[in-house]
């Protein structure tokens, strides 16, 4: 498990980033083309990290919320039209094996 993420490591401040250089073009693909991104396109984020003492911090300093679970944060950037939630590597597992029990079972899997 993670320590703690420094000013420069926020993933908050990281997927802001990104968001803004897909919108003004300066991101590239994996063959160096832009995207052809449109205004008002939607931009979903998902951060998968540990949830340490300080991620919390900055999570609430930027004024997301917390998930109804417990166990993570999520917020609207208008400035961005951007989604973003941020949970635990153990939230998306748990989550990922409720919403495939039933799958599992009939595999005799679990």
């Amino acid at each position: 498990m993670r320590d703690d993420y420094s000013e420069t490591e926020n993933p908050i401040s990281q997927v802001n980033k990104y968001a803004r250089e897909i919108i003004e073009g300066d991101a590239k693909d994996k063959h160096d083309r832009e995207f052809n991104f449109r205004p008002n396109t939607p931009i979903y984020t998902y951060i998968v990290c540990d949830l340490t003492k300080k991620l919390k911090a900055f999570a609430k300093d930027a004024g997301y919320k917390q998930l109804p679970s417990g166990d993570g944060y999520f917020s609207f950037n208008d400035n961005y039209n951007m989604y973003i939630e941020i949970m635990s590597f153990d939230k998306v597992l748990k989550d990922s094996k409720e919403r495939n029990r039933v799958l599992f079972e009939k595999l005799n899997l679990t």
